[in-house]
Formats: structure tokens, C-alpha cells, sequence
């Protein structure tokens, strides 16, 4: 499973929260749910992520072995 936990780390660390996102028209509702339920988003929202806080992909997620095994 992929988490986000980095990414809003980092967010929170560089003045951003979800409100902000939302007003400054960065993510969508349904994507900011998305990202807070560790649902699958598309890399064009991650590239968006890591073009706003200048870093690399794998600095705002990680991956982890999910409850099911596969």
C-alpha cells in the first residue's frame, strides 16, 4: 500500500494544510480525500506535490506491505 503521512509532513512543515490546498486550487476535494484515505492517485497530483514542495516522489510516500498479503 502506498502512504501519504511524508507528504503531509512535509505539507504541514512548509505552511501548507488541506484548507490551503483547496483555496489556492492545488488539490480537489476528492483528490484531498484520496491522498487522506492512502487511495491510489495518479502521478500527474504527486508530480503537482513535489513541484510545490521542490522535492522528489519518494519524500511525500512510501510504500508499505498492506493487511491482505499480496
Amino acid at each position: 500500500m502506498i502512504r501519504y503521512e511524508k507528504m503531509f509532513a512535509r505539507l504541514a512543515e512548509a505552511g501548507w494544510d488541506g484548507e490551503k490546498l483547496l483555496k489556492q486550487h492545488i488539490l480537489g476535494p476528492k483528490m484531498l480525500r484520496m491522498l487522506q484515505n492512502n487511495e491510489p492517485v495518479s502521478l500527474e497530483l504527486i508530480d503537482r506535490i513535489c513541484r510545490l514542495l521542490k522535492c522528489q516522489p519518494c519524500e511525500v510516500m512510501e510504500w508499505t506491505p498492506d493487511d491482505a498479503g499480496r
